[in-house]
């Protein structure tokens, strides 16, 4: 059974703030388990898996897959509409 850190631990994991911890939350960048609970009393929990993995990798660049390809120059001069002759 995975461990789980509270908010306030997470954050202290990451060198945070808690409004970070629920900010990255909603960002997706981290993923947040409950136990159920529904509005501002319901608490979440983070797989410490998860937190480590994060606090890790998050200075790394984009993957390239994630980068736009740039396209080749020929390409890019097809594309370029030729302006009527008057």
């Amino acid at each position: 059974m995975p461990e789980y850190y509270t908010t306030q631990e997470a954050a202290k994991a990451l060198g945070v703030c808690a409004a970070r911890v629920l900010q990255m939350r909603r960002e997706g960048k981290l993923v947040a388990y409950s136990h159920g609970e529904k509005g501002c009393k319901s608490k979440f929990f983070f797989k410490v898996e998860d937190v480590e993995n994060f606090n890790l990798h998050r200075n790394d660049p984009k993957p390239m897959e994630l980068m736009k390809p740039l396209a080749p120059v020929s390409a890019a001069k097809k594309q370029r509409k030729k302006a009527p002759k008057k």
